[in-house]
């Protein structure tokens, strides 16, 4: 087992929090209670660093109520190893993510079946930051990038239609593709490569 070097690994974690804003640490602590140890007092340093009013959420909102987000997709995972590497990205980042129809906050506290897939949402201010976060350890399936698609660039409504796709050719094979939309509430079109993010 490889041994981590815990004044290394809290510089680390002093040095990312501290470029954290407000707003961003706010996020991280109120999921505090699925901090390490370590993680936790880095937090908890920074944020008195600044002198915020900020505390750790030591264990989770029992009356948390999804239903007023505005959420989107940002990913789907087939095992609790995946749900916990994204949703530990995604918070580290200060971003919540929601797991699953009910939307629970802690995988820990997740009770259904990953072997059909779950899906892993996000809210919608925060797709774009997510994505960032997110892509590098889930690329995109070509087949899946529809999915990813929640508002229009131009209007910012999720009313979209998928068109058509334009496929390109170069010496018989496949080389580029275009996917066509159209915005229901503006009526504005678009192409793009598969997904568009919120500006």
């Amino acid at each position: 087992m490889e041994h981590i070097d815990q004044g290394e690994e809290s510089r680390r974690l002093q040095e990312f929090y501290a470029r954290m804003s407000e707003s961003e640490l706010r996020a991280v602590a109120d999921e505090g209670y699925d901090l390490a140890e370590l993680a936790r007092y880095a937090l908890q340093g920074e944020i008195s660093r600044r002198g915020l009013s900020i505390e750790l959420r030591n264990a989770p909102v029992d009356d948390f109520d999804p239903t007023g987000l505005d959420l989107c997709k940002i990913l789907g995972v087939t095992s609790s190893s995946e749900a916990s590497l994204a949703v530990g990205l995604l918070n580290s980042a200060g971003i919540p993510a929601y797991l699953g129809p009910d939307h629970i906050e802690s995988v820990g506290a997740f009770k259904g079946e990953f072997e059909d897939g779950v899906e892993i949402h996000v809210r919608k201010e925060d797709l774009m930051r997510a994505h960032e976060v997110i892509d590098p350890y889930f690329p995109v399936r070509p087949e899946d990038r529809y999915e990813h698609i929640c508002v229009c660039p131009k209007c910012h409504a999720p009313d979209i239609t998928f068109q058509n796709l334009d496929a390109a050719w170069v010496d018989g094979l496949r080389a580029d593709s275009k996917f066509n939309w159209t915005c229901d509430a503006c009526g504005h079109h678009w192409k793009d490569d598969g997904f568009e993010r919120e500006p």
